[in-house]
């Protein structure tokens, strides 16, 4: 009698029926599992030619345009005048109304609120953008070259604007701001009037002058 494990007979005969059932297996289910495959790769494939089939490149374009408007322009229409004034006044002219002129024109003496008149494109955006706020005035005027007089005066300007043309005053003119869109009519016309104030005292008697600037522009 041998010892050891027990041979299995049939071993070799459980092996070749397994392998056999393997093979045998029906038609029908090795086809399934074939056509399973090839749909996944038929999938990812579909997958490829979608992703080529998108164009490489794109177009567009904008429409370019501009329009070309008037250049805009100003006019003076009158100078500021505060005609005669008295020492140890304050003048003032008001630019909006006749009656709030105090010290000024005394003896009859001519007097005129300063105007300008702007021209651009019909009802068209401006900005007053900048004016002198503070005019020096100098004793028989001062044209820039050598010394200028010692005596002075200074003017404290007050600038409105209106687009309607009320005359020699702006009365119904708004005070102007650097920073204010307004309008000009559908004309393409503005107006501008300018008065200010002068602190007299003790000035030296004479005729006094100084230049008043002021600058227009499309907003």
């Amino acid at each position: 009698m041998i010892f050891g494990t027990p041979v299995d007979n049939n071993w070799a005969k459980r092996k070749k029926t397994s392998i056999t059932k393997t093979k045998n297996k029906p038609l029908k289910y090795r086809k399934m599992k074939t056509m399973k495959i090839l749909l996944a790769a038929i999938v990812f494939a579909g997958f490829t030619i979608n992703g080529y089939s998108q164009d490489p490149e794109a177009d567009a374009s904008a429409e370019a345009s501009a329009n070309v408007v008037v250049g805009i322009e100003i006019d003076k229409d009158t100078d500021i005048n505060f005609g005669n004034i008295a020492q140890n006044t304050t003048a003032v002219l008001d630019p909006t109304d006749e009656d709030g002129n105090s010290n000024v024109g005394l003896d009859g003496s001519a007097v005129s609120i300063g105007k300008f008149t702007v021209t651009g494109a019909n009802g068209a955006g401006i900005l007053i953008s900048d004016w002198d706020t503070q005019v020096t005035m100098y004793l028989g005027g001062w044209d820039g070259t050598g010394d200028a007089p010692a005596q002075t005066l200074t003017m404290n300007s007050t600038v409105v604007y209106d687009d309607s043309d009320t005359g020699e005053y702006g009365e119904d003119a708004s005070p102007v701001n650097s920073t204010n869109v307004v309008n000009l009519n559908s004309g393409g016309n503005g107006y501008i009037w300018v008065g200010g104030n002068i602190e007299v005292g003790n000035a030296d008697a004479g005729t006094y002058e100084g230049d008043f600037n002021i600058t227009v522009e499309y907003n």
